[in-house]
């Protein structure tokens, strides 16, 4: 049986794909490759060979790039260090299914234009023989996601989470964070209906968690909630239910300028305190969440944990936004993922909502009926 052993510059084509049709070589990268250059080395193997060496370097180093850190293939488990050595970035395997080539560089990224866009090389490796190598991108979706476009394989995407260090956006547990509640029982969270056949959204990061069946607490009844769609790049996750909502949200076209009022309805710390939908108000702070992230927007509104997966309404009482995480030794410092990515998640997902025909502000108390009747708390084992 053949092995496809992948040596790459960053955190990508690691091991388990295999040149077949869906594995297209570029023809302009497969000749007068050297087994080794400096850009990768497939013959020593002196870089960190575990996460534990690979986290010690990193903190060795007084201020971190956005880009270095431990990564992780989430199709095969294989983490990457990616780390500063003299101007540019190397990248190390440290951990994976090919436990023979762990320590080994797999190539080098280079600074570009961009803040959040880089340039590297890489190798693929079959047995002893590199047979291809050349130009990858790296893109930083947000402070946890890299997206990885390979120009020598047919330009195939690959996305990456980071395991270290540990979340400077908090999603879980503390004080100040907008994340879900967590503890030995489960997790909970918050989510909305779009329509009036009983489909949901929330995060991504409130269902991942969960090891039972999903529920949800509407009308004082609970009801079971099956995942439909998640998209772990956008945080967003869409359910259905048994559930015929009184109400449900509506989209707005609007995408929500500096200084636009907000209202945001969640359950921040589930039950604990009380049954009651909870309320926060404020503005939209900057047009842009956490390092640049344009799917995302600011918000001064409070968000705790039990907010993630909440609706952010404007005036009008139209989704502007799904709130997700919030800064954990900072205050005021909140994010929601835009009502526009919200409407491209459902479309790919062939999910029906309604988009908002007026944006005139709503009375408080009509406004306030519609978060009651159309928000849920959500929780699972």
């Amino acid at each position: 049986m053949r092995y496809l052993i992948i040596i790459l510059a960053s955190l990508m084509l690691v091991g388990c794909v295999g040149i077949d049709s869906s594995y297209r070589i570029d023809p302009r990268y497969t000749s007068n490759i050297p087994l080794k250059n400096e850009y990768w080395n497939v013959v020593d193997k002196n870089g960190p060979k575990s996460s534990e060496e690979a986290i010690n370097l990193l903190k060795k180093r007084s201020e971190l790039d956005p880009i270095e850190g431990l990564w992780i293939d989430n199709s095969n488990n294989t983490k990457y260090l990616i780390i500063l050595e003299n101007i540019n970035f190397s990248i190390y395997r440290v951990e994976g299914p090919y436990l023979n080539i762990r320590g080994i560089k797999d190539g080098t990224i280079f600074r570009s234009a961009g803040s959040r866009v880089y340039q590297g090389q890489e190798a693929i490796i079959v047995g002893d023989q590199i047979r291809a190598a050349g130009p990858v991108t790296y893109r930083l979706v947000n402070y946890h996601f890299l997206e990885l476009t390979a120009t020598f394989v047919g330009g195939k995407k690959y996305n990456y989470s980071r395991t270290y260090p540990e979340m400077k956006k908090s999603e879980v547990g503390t004080p100040s964070s907008g994340g879900s509640t967590t503890s030995k029982k489960g997790a909970s969270g918050t989510a909305f209906f779009v329509n009036n056949k009983g489909n949901i959204v929330t995060n991504n990061h409130v269902v991942e968690r969960c090891s039972g069946p999903v529920k949800l607490f509407y009308n004082r009844k609970e009801y079971i909630a099956k995942i439909i769609a998640k998209d772990g790049n956008l945080d967003l996750a869409a359910l259905s239910s048994d559930v015929t909502p009184s109400e449900y949200l509506k989209l707005s076209n609007k995408p929500g300028d500096k200084l636009d009022r907000v209202v945001v309805a969640g359950y921040p710390l589930g039950h604990k305190i009380s049954d009651e939908l909870k309320v926060t108000s404020g503005i939209v702070s900057a047009t842009k969440g956490w390092k640049d992230n344009i799917n995302e927007f600011q918000i001064d509104a409070a968000l705790n944990p039990g907010n993630s997966g909440g609706p952010v309404v404007n005036d009008a009482g139209n989704l502007f936004g799904v709130a997700v995480a919030g800064l954990a030794d900072r205050q005021n410092l909140n994010f929601a993922i835009k009502s526009k990515a919200v409407k491209d998640f459902l479309d790919v997902n062939k999910v029906s909502y309604s988009t908002a025909t007026v944006e005139f502000d709503m009375d408080n108390k009509k406004r306030l009926k519609l978060l009651e009747e159309s928000t849920v708390f959500i929780f699972c084992n």
